[in-house]
């Protein structure tokens, strides 16, 4: 498995890996190489965040784990969509870089409500301030396609190359809607002279931002759209 990881790395540092500098059968290779690397480093992922929980004393260490990834421009189904009233279930956020994180988003569902917890140092579960927004992102930019996601910010400091859990409960359905939830001029997030507010809908009816930050008492404003 280990070598199945590396040598599609190594692999996919020669040239041909760069599009249009091979034939269409070599880039079908490389994506299934890809493909296969990917596949296997889940595996050992899940072993290993299992291992943690387990340490913890959260689960059993043969409780299997669901990665799930997100990149710029494509959603990701987590598996917590479909969550009802009264579940509850454990995230594992594993930080690899060599700087602290502090906010984690995933995928939830518009209509429902989330309460969450992260595991404290004496092994409490402790409430950690958690935000659901709703908004229209581009999926294709040429083509103008569109859809509509919500996810879950949480706000925990995660440690350099450390791993932290949270406990995630859907506590009620969500009555308030889509729609409310992103009123024009609505403040997201103030904190430490940075302000981001929701200012409405484009013409293609994609979510519009602006992001303010206050130097020197000055501030600089900059719109940007999802």
């Amino acid at each position: 498995m280990k070598h199945t990881m590396l040598d599609a790395m190594g692999i996919m540092q020669h040239h041909d890996a760069i599009t249009g500098t091979a034939k269409q059968a070599v880039a079908d290779s490389y994506a299934a190489m890809l493909s296969s690397a990917v596949t296997s480093n889940n595996e050992l992922y899940s072993k290993f965040i299992g291992e943690k929980a387990a340490m913890a004393g959260l689960t059993d260490a043969g409780l299997e784990w669901n990665a799930c990834q997100q990149t710029s421009t494509t959603p990701v189904d987590c598996s917590y969509t479909g969550k009802t009233v009264g579940d509850t279930y454990l995230v594992g956020a594993h930080n690899p870089s060599t700087l602290k994180q502090e906010l984690l988003r995933f995928e939830v569902n518009a209509t429902m409500t989330y309460k969450v917890e992260k595991i404290g140092a004496d092994n409490a579960w402790v409430e950690v301030p958690a935000d659901k927004l709703c908004y229209t992102a581009t999926k294709d930019n040429k083509q103008g396609d569109s859809f509509d996601a919500c996810e879950l910010f949480i706000s925990a400091e995660i440690a350099p190359q450390g791993t932290q859990f949270f406990r995630v409960e859907v506590v009620a359905e969500d009555t308030v809607g889509r729609e409310a939830l992103l009123v024009e001029d609505t403040v997201i997030a103030n904190e430490e002279g940075l302000s981001l507010k929701y200012v409405g809908q484009d013409s293609k009816d994609r979510a519009l931002f602006s992001f303010t930050e206050s130097a020197n008492g000055t501030p600089q404003n900059v719109a940007f759209s999802l």
